[in-house]
């Protein structure tokens, strides 16, 4: 079968606490109550499903700031998915977004 559009009604198995965090704090992020969250675990894993179902059918659409680890063997860029994150929301932002963000104002 092809992809009927959001999911945000299926449960991800084993994933029912994971689903219920992230609804709370988009619910909290709606009414105005600044969050953050870091989704993290292994590639393959379904971080990336569980996030996007959790947005689907929210109005309005939040903006969701995505960054990625960058690995080199052993070794990982610190701070690397919050700078890829704020980067593509400053690209993405108007100009008056960016300046009412950056004063603390809405």
């Amino acid at each position: 079968m092809g992809d009927a559009g959001p999911r945000s009604g299926l449960q991800l198995p084993g994933r029912g606490v994971e689903q219920r965090l992230l609804a709370e704090a988009l619910e909290d992020a709606a009414g105005g109550q600044p969050c953050a969250l870091v989704v993290h675990g292994e590639a393959g894993v379904g971080k990336t499903r569980l996030v996007r179902d959790a947005c689907d059918g929210l109005t309005p659409q939040p903006w969701v700031l995505w960054g990625t680890c960058v690995h080199f063997g052993e070794a990982s860029v610190p701070f690397a998915p919050v700078i890829g994150a704020l980067q593509a929301w400053w690209a993405r932002a108007d100009e008056p977004t960016r300046a009412a963000m950056l004063s603390g104002g809405r």
